[in-house]
């Protein structure tokens, strides 16, 4: 299982992973997301997984 968070919206993920809205970042101008992806491996194999997303900046 691998977790990964971020604030701001998803532009896109490999593998489609479960995207959950955190608590803590509901109201939040950049919200707050958590990226989970369940994967099975072989014993010796990697995977690279790769997410975009963009946030709002204040100038």
């Amino acid at each position: 299982m691998v977790r990964r968070q971020f604030s701001g919206k998803l532009v896109k993920a490999d593998d489609k992973p479960d995207v959950t809205l955190r608590e803590e970042g509901v109201y939040s101008v950049n919200r707050r997301y958590e990226l989970t992806w369940t994967l099975i491996l072989q014993p010796g194999e990697q995977r690279e997984l790769n997410y975009e997303y963009t946030v709002l900046v204040d100038r």
